[in-house]
């Protein structure tokens, strides 16, 4: 595998019909959120504003939750912004025994946003009918703390099988640069050897210094193999 490396040199409006469809639609759509299991073959990991993004139509649908309040995000193809002015919505939220309505209103470029009551509890879901203008409503089912969850459980599991143990030979702050003595690298596929990397923040190198023993994670990034995550090892 061949990888572009530097080696250290020292050491190497809807129409009537549709808006008469709303209610029917949500009620139908909250019913089926109830008896039927939560799917996930149409969400990806998190969308542009981190949270679970849903297909609704031919647009993508995210939801953020943060305290009582919602924001819908909706996207087309490559995460473009759709318009979301004249658009209408609601939101139904389940919460333990609790169901909430919840009205949302455009906001921005391409968002809606609601608050309500609600309790948000680790099985809570929330169904979204979304109405743009001029277009058929839409309903998409979310279960964002779920998805939150299994993302995290994933990045702590990854980030523990990506790092690396290696040894500070040279710190380069003006160069944004750092020189490590490491073992093998199994993610990028290399061997033991003494790099130079950049790094993602400089801020990273305020905290080591040459001759410490680090736990650190590397990545390839735009071409050039950068470390993401540096730990000191006590």
């Amino acid at each position: 595998m061949h990888l572009d490396a530097e080696i250290d040199t020292e050491t190497r409006p809807a129409p009537r019909r549709s808006m008469m469809r709303a209610p029917a639609l949500l009620a139908i759509a909250v019913l089926a959120l109830t008896l039927a299991p939560a799917t996930h073959g149409d969400e990806r990991s998190a969308g542009p504003n981190g949270g679970e993004v849903k297909d609704a139509g031919k647009h993508h649908v995210e939801l953020v939750v943060k305290d009582n309040a919602l924001m819908i995000y909706v996207t087309g193809a490559k995460d473009a912004k759709v318009a979301t002015k004249g658009a209408s919505g609601s939101a139904t939220v389940l919460s333990g025994k609790n169901t909430t309505s919840i009205k949302l209103d455009p906001v921005g470029e391409n968002a809606l946003a609601g608050s309500g009551n609600f309790e948000t509890a680790p099985g809570m879901k929330v169904v979204v009918l979304l109405t743009l203008s001029g277009q058929n409503p839409v309903q998409a089912r979310f279960t964002p703390l779920a998805m939150a969850k299994a993302d995290k459980d994933h990045a702590l599991h990854g980030t523990a099988a990506s790092m690396s143990e290696g040894e500070i030979r040279k710190v380069d702050k003006v160069a944004k640069k750092i020189t490590i003595k490491h073992g093998p690298l199994t993610t990028l596929e290399m061997p033991a050897m003494t790099m130079v990397f950049q790094v993602k923040d400089p801020a990273m190198l305020e905290g080591v210094k040459a001759g410490d023993r680090v736990m650190f994670q590397a990545e390839k990034v735009g071409g050039a193999l950068t470390v993401t995550r540096i730990e000191a090892v006590k």
